[in-house]
């Protein structure tokens, strides 16, 4: 079974794995996510809000897509 649900519209910091989560999927690679100094968090601050180039464009995510699997029967 596959479905979309909507996102709440906002980056949050995983631990885990030292990275900037809820961007969307199409623009994400435009910037490292990965949390290594302060100045790769300016960039992504930069690109979501301030972007100077557009390919350098970052959006919020705001959807996803969710995934169920179970036995029929």
């Amino acid at each position: 079974m596959f479905d979309g649900i909507a996102l709440e519209t906002k980056c949050r910091y995983c631990p885990k794995r030292d990275q900037i989560l809820g961007l969307c999927r199409e623009h994400s690679c435009n910037v490292n996510t990965k949390v290594d100094s302060m100045e790769s968090v300016d960039k992504v601050w930069t690109a979501l809000f301030d972007p100077q180039d557009e390919d350098k464009k970052v959006c919020f995510g705001s959807d996803a897509t969710v995934v169920g699997i179970a036995p029929y029967g």
